[in-house]
């Protein structure tokens, strides 16, 4: 199963992909929106991680050009904190929001249960 992550913090990067891929997920990282969406058009993801702050092109907007034609879970890993932030986050096509700092077990409960949901095509 595919899962990618966009941060643009290479050691979130490296932390959950070091947990996911040691239970077999396959995981790709990117650390822009433009390098997710190359991702997404050239493998089958299962599931994104998404951060909001990003350079060029931010999460929401990231979530939105991909529910124009992609309907995989989308999980908002960040630390905007705000409820306007959680509730945009829900609006713009995302399936849950984690604040960051997170646990890392947590995060990966999460992925288990989002990549484990089948969405109409």
């Amino acid at each position: 199963m595919n899962i990618l992550i966009v941060d643009d913090n290479a050691e979130i990067l490296d932390i959950i992909k070091y947990h996911l891929s040691k239970h077999g997920y396959r995981v790709y990282c990117a650390t822009s929106g433009e390098e997710a969406m190359e991702i997404i058009l050239n493998t089958p993801i299962a599931l994104a991680i998404l951060d909001i702050m990003l350079p060029k092109i931010d999460g929401f907007s990231l979530c939105r050009q991909i529910r124009k034609s992609f309907f995989f879970p989308i999980l908002f890993l960040t630390s905007k904190v705000s409820e306007e932030d959680k509730i945009n986050g829900l609006v713009c096509g995302g399936d849950d929001y984690m604040l960051k700092p997170f646990f890392v077990q947590r995060a990966y409960g999460k992925s288990l249960f989002f990549a484990s949901k089948k969405y109409p095509l």
